[in-house]
């Protein structure tokens, strides 16, 4: 038998995908039959009537891979509204590994010493907070999982650090460099960290993936006024 996704339940932004290419899309109406979804004008040419389209969903602490069926197309000068069989669920996706995109973005971190493992960060004592000073860096990419981090701190692999973060929402979250690059120029040595969250709630991760959701729509939309795409 079907499984359908609950979309009285869900996020409100989901990513479609056909024949390789996605993009972002926003349920604006729930029917009995079929789903309305506006998605930026210049992407309806991907998405032919009566053909299938992939979905992915976020309900509720999960992540959903689905199928739906483009049932017809509607537009006006800025976006496309496809009508959509309600999503059938294929298979659950893990979140952890789900979609990164690149990005700019402000972080404060705080390294630990490589030699002790903390669970949470109100096991780290207070002493240790308060004798070391959270320093500023550079997300140049993050995903439900983790994030690369942009510094001049040589760091070790395998070492904790706090992240703090604006992510529309502010996220303070213990986590592990799982590896490093290094980028040297004549002024000055850059490193980049992978970043995985060692220690992250759901609440935390859909916070993190809405985030993604809003700033592919968000990207998608100015690289469309400035004609990039």
């Amino acid at each position: 038998m079907d499984k359908f996704v609950d979309l009285n339940c869900c996020n409100k932004v989901l990513q479609l995908m056909h024949e390789s290419r996605s993009c972002t899309g926003l349920i604006k109406t729930l029917y009995k039959e079929c789903i309305l979804v506006s998605v930026d004008y210049y992407e309806h040419f991907i998405f032919p009537v009566n053909k299938q389209v992939e979905l992915i969903v976020l309900q509720g602490n999960e992540l959903f891979l689905c199928k739906s069926t483009v049932l017809g197309i509607k537009s006006n000068e800025e976006y496309i509204h496809l009508v959509l069989s309600p999503p059938k669920i294929i298979r659950l996706i893990d979140r952890r590994m789900y979609h990164r995109i690149p990005i700019n973005l402000k972080i404060s971190y705080l390294p630990l010493a490589a030699s002790i493992h903390y669970y949470s960060i109100s096991d780290i004592p207070t002493e240790i907070l308060a004798r070391n000073r959270f320093k500023a860096g550079i997300i140049t990419d993050i995903g439900g999982g983790g994030l690369k981090l942009q510094c001049s701190d040589n760091l070790d692999v395998g070492s904790q650090i706090i992240v703090c973060m604006n992510v529309n929402y502010r996220l303070s979250l213990l986590s592990k460099i799982t590896r490093k690059e290094v980028i040297s120029d004549p002024e000055e040595t850059i490193y980049l960290y992978g970043i995985y969250f060692d220690i992250i709630t759901e609440k935390e991760r859909e916070k993190i993936i809405e985030f993604i959701f809003e700033n592919e729509i968000y990207l998608r939309a100015k690289n469309r006024k400035n004609g990039t795409e």
